[in-house]
């Protein structure tokens, strides 16, 4: 339902915000083990994904997806609309809802082909 919502130009807090591209569904976002006092980019790290940009968003009370995207919408309409996140986890636990969305760090890839981890 976020890539639905993503799809269309709308209004955002007011201000008219352009169509974004898919995200792209991640597991390691998914399963990403975070508290209100965690350090998500290490939480990251032990999935194996390597953020250069990532938000976690949780609600609480919706029982399912229909009720929640709306609430969704209301209070994360920039960041859901968000054009520089690539990719998203959503879990769920009770009526407690955990988005995570991010934008991978690209690989430094040299001329003959290598990337930085392979040439050191």
């Amino acid at each position: 339902m976020i890539n639905d919502y993503r799809r269309e130009e709308r209004s955002c807090d007011g201000s008219p915000r352009r169509a974004a591209g898919p995200l792209a569904e991640n597991a390691g976002l998914a399963n990403v083990q975070i508290s209100a006092d965690s350090d998500l980019q290490g939480a990251l790290k032990k999935q194996g994904y390597l953020a250069a940009r990532v938000q976690a968003i949780s609600i609480s009370g919706p029982a399912g997806v229909s009720s929640a995207m709306p609430l969704l919408k209301q209070r994360y309409c920039r960041p859901l609309l968000d054009s520089e996140y690539a990719d998203i986890g959503v879990s769920r636990e009770g009526n407690t809802w955990r988005i995570v969305h991010a934008r991978p760090v690209l690989p430094l890839v040299y001329p003959t082909g290598q990337t930085r981890a392979e040439k050191f």
